[in-house]
């Protein structure tokens, strides 16, 4: 990334297998989730995700966070049927959440995502 830069797009540390095996000359195994950030970094006009899942474990049980390009956090806990929303633009640490519901497509997306493997792309 070029001194001075600043990108803004959703990258995770899943991105760093495929960028290194790029960097190689090699190619990620089609178990390894995220993409290879070279196309961003080579050239900040280049499509790029627009959301991005994330998958955490509280003790025993799993949630999913869903973060959109649009500054959108949507968190699932299927153990006990909440869900939480932020709007980043509003509340921009998370520390509560919006008063109102989430745009009901994100319950979607995040569905969509759980779904995807590795050798998909994903969205």
């Amino acid at each position: 990334m070029p001194e001075g830069r600043v990108d803004h797009r959703l990258v995770a540390n899943i991105d760093l297998a495929p960028t290194f095996a790029q960097w190689a000359g090699a190619k990620a195994p089609g178990f390894v989730d995220g993409r290879s950030l070279v196309a961003i970094l080579n050239n900040p006009e280049a499509p790029w995700r627009t959301r991005l899942l994330f998958k955490h474990r509280l003790g025993d049980r799993n949630f999913n966070v869903l973060r959109t390009s649009t500054d959108q956090v949507y968190i699932e806990y299927p153990f006990t049927d909440e869900t939480e929303y932020y709007g980043l633009t509003k509340v921009p640490y998370q520390l509560h959440g919006h008063a109102e519901k989430p745009p009901p497509q994100l319950k979607g997306q995040l569905a969509d995502l759980r779904r995807c493997r590795a050798a998909d792309g994903g969205p």
